[in-house]
């Protein structure tokens, strides 16, 4: 997570390249970088825009996504043995935990990749149904089952009232939420750590496909392409099957 109007710099591979990244007050980011030196004019980037690409950026969304759900259970496992004390944020973190598990199986315009339920393995298909109806009818949305409210009146005894009194219903409210999943805890998190685990292994597969994809271009074909062109300029899946038959 950033700040806006704060410049970040990060080192990147082999310690060669300085990545600038820079969000506005407008949210608009601009990443910029650097040859050996944060002073170093900004380089040329070329963004891929192919459709394994688009593929590969989905799944690095759902890997963090995942990932960050991990993170929330480790929190939540520190908090909960007090729960007096931390319910404010076990609830949040329980909403975290659902809605961001949720999020990774429903299509976004911005990611354009999910999940599938058959990426769940059988013995866990349970337990992912249950948070995925945590995340709609609780979460979400104001479903049955998970949160209830109710208005009674509470009559006192017949033969508790003194003879010659009357004694009025007491107007009263109910009000529960589950708000916590600690009796599917470890469940859950086994479902949420094997998911990770089969999307970091396609991750990899996809990200190697797109490099061999990306490495298969001669250099001076790059180079020829951003040639007189902006610092970023985006490489489609057209322009790819042009460089390659040059």
């Amino acid at each position: 997570m950033f700040l806006t109007g704060k410049i970040y710099w990060k080192r990147l591979k082999n310690d060669i390249w300085w990545q600038k990244l820079f969000i506005a007050q407008s949210g608009d980011v601009k990443v910029t970088y650097h040859f050996k030196t944060k002073s170093a004019r900004p380089s040329k980037v070329i963004q891929i825009d192919t459709f394994l690409s688009i593929k590969v950026n989905g799944f690095k969304l759902i890997e963090k996504d995942l990932r960050e759900t991990i993170n929330f259970f480790e929190e939540y496992d520190r908090l909960i043995g007090d729960f007096d004390s931390n319910e404010v944020l076990i609830k949040a973190l329980v909403r975290a935990i659902i809605i961001t598990y949720g999020k990774c199986f429903v299509s976004a315009d911005g990611r354009r990749t999910k999940l599938d339920k058959s990426w769940i393995p059988a013995d866990l298909k349970n337990i992912h149904e249950y948070l995925y109806t945590m995340r709609h009818q609780y979460v979400a949305h104001a479903g049955e089952g998970f949160e209830k409210s109710n208005s009674v009146f509470v009559i006192p005894p017949y033969e508790k009232i003194k003879k010659g009194k009357q004694a009025s219903p007491v107007f009263l409210s109910e009000l529960y939420q589950i708000i916590t999943v600690d009796s599917i805890n470890m469940e859950a998190k086994t479902l949420i750590k094997k998911v990770h685990s089969i999307v970091c292994s396609r991750l990899d597969e996809l990200e190697a496909q797109l490099s061999e994809e990306i490495l298969s271009i001669p250099p001076e074909e790059i180079y020829n392409f951003v040639h007189n062109k902006a610092k970023r300029t985006k490489l489609t899946d057209k322009d790819l099957l042009q460089l390659k038959t040059k």
